[in-house]
C-alpha cells in the first residue's frame, strides 16, 4: 500500500463515520416520529403547515367542465356501488370517487367527488338522483364547490368536526353528516347505531369514526348496506341483533377516505397524519374487524387513493394485515 493511500485512510474513516452518524440520526428521528405520539404530533404539525401553505391546484371559480382531469369510467363493484378512478392536477396521486345507491332507492350519495366528463356524468345521472355530496374531511375539497353548483338540490355533507376548517374552502351550505346519518359505535362488544329512521338512504348509511386518531384528522368513513343475496328481515341487525353468533343477512361495503391506501395498507404518511394514540387505534381496529368487517359481511372496501378491494375473504385478509402492522 502506497504512502498516499495510508494518508487517505483517516479521511475515509471520518467520512464513513459521518455518514453512519447521519444514518443513525435519521433512523432515530424516524423511530421517534413513528413510535411515539409526541414525535408524530410534531411531524403532523409540520406536514399540515406545509399542506395549508400550498396554493390551490385549480382556481376555485373554474367551472365544472373545465376542472375535469383524466379519469376512468364509472366502474360497478357491486349492485349499488360504483367508483371512478381519477387523478390530481400536477400531482402523481390517484383519487377514487365512490357512488352509492341504497337498496330499493334511486337516491345517490357521492363520496370524495371529482369532476367528470359529460359522458360519465350522463351515466351517473342514469343511475339515479344525486341526493348527497359527501366531503369526507377538510382536505378533500378540490371539486366540492363545483359539484354543489352542478347539483344545487343535493345536500352537501361533511363531518361536524371539519365544518370550521371548510368555511373558506367550499362554497355552499354544508350540513353536519351526523345530523343526517347515525354514527356507528361500540357498546358492550356489539355494534349499534346511534339513530334510525328516515328514508332508504338514511337507513342504509352509518358514519364510522375511528378511535385514537389525531385532532387534525377530521375524516369520516361510511358503512353502507348493499342488496342482500337472500331475503331476510327488514330491520337491520346493526340496530338490534338477537343472536350475535351469526353473521348479518345483509351485505355491506366500507367507503374509506385516507385511513388506508393501496391494498388497505397503513402508509407512513397516514400513520403520522391520522394516528395519535396507537394502542387505542389498534384496539378499535381489532374490534371493528371482528364486529363489523366479519359479522356484517363487508364485501367491498373502497379507498380514496387506491384500488378497491372486492370479496369478503380478501377484505378480511387485508384488514387483518393492516392490524398486524401496527
Amino acid at each position: 500500500m502506497s504512502s498516499s493511500s495510508v494518508k487517505e485512510l483517516p479521511v475515509l474513516t471520518k467520512v464513513a463515520a459521518g455518514a453512519g452518524l447521519v444514518a443513525l440520526s435519521g433512523l432515530a428521528a424516524y423511530l421517534l416520529i413513528m413510535n411515539t405520539k409526541y414525535g408524530r404530533r410534531v411531524a403532523r404539525r409540520a406536514l399540515f403547515a406545509l399542506f395549508n401553505s400550498l396554493p390551490d391546484p385549480l382556481p376555485k371559480t373554474l367551472p365544472f367542465e373545465h376542472r375535469v382531469q383524466p379519469h376512468g369510467p364509472l366502474e360497478k363493484l357491486h349492485e349499488g356501488l360504483w367508483v371512478v378512478k381519477g387523478s390530481m392536477p400536477n400531482m402523481p396521486l390517484p383519487r377514487m370517487m365512490a357512488v352509492y345507491r341504497p337498496p330499493n332507492s334511486t337516491s345517490l350519495l357521492v363520496y370524495s367527488v371529482l369532476c367528470l366528463d359529460s359522458d360519465t356524468l350522463a351515466e351517473l345521472d342514469k343511475l339515479g338522483t344525486v341526493t348527497y355530496i359527501f366531503i369526507p374531511c377538510s382536505w378533500h375539497t378540490l371539486d366540492a364547490s363545483a359539484w354543489t353548483a352542478r347539483y344545487p338540490n343535493a345536500k352537501l355533507l361533511a363531518p361536524r368536526r371539519s365544518l370550521d376548517r371548510l368555511q373558506n374552502k367550499v362554497v355552499g351550505n354544508i350540513v353536519a353528516a351526523e345530523d343526517i346519518f347515525p354514527v356507528l359505535g361500540s357498546r358492550g362488544g356489539g355494534v349499534v347505531a346511534s339513530g334510525e329512521g328516515g328514508g332508504a338512504m338514511e337507513r342504509s348509511v352509518r358514519l364510522v369514526f375511528a378511535k385514537g386518531t389525531s385532532a387534525q384528522c377530521d375524516e369520516c368513513e361510511l358503512l353502507v348496506t348493499l342488496p342482500p343475496t337472500t331475503r331476510g328481515p327488514e330491520t337491520s341487525n346493526l340496530i338490534k341483533r338477537k343472536d350475535t353468533t351469526k353473521t348479518s343477512t345483509n351485505h355491506h361495503a366500507l367507503i374509506i377516505n385516507d385511513m388506508f391506501h393501496e391494498e388497505l395498507k397503513l402508509t407512513t404518511l397516514s400513520r403520522i397524519l391520522m394516528i395519535d394514540q396507537r394502542a387505542q387505534f389498534r384496539e378499535w381496529l381489532r374490534e371493528f374487524i371482528k364486529v363489523v368487517v366479519e359479522e356484517e359481511n363487508v364485501e367491498v372496501v373502497t379507498v380514496s387513493h387506491g384500488a378497491p378491494i372486492v370479496g369478503r375473504e380478501e377484505v378480511q385478509k387485508r384488514m387483518k394485515g393492516a392490524l398486524s402492522s401496527l
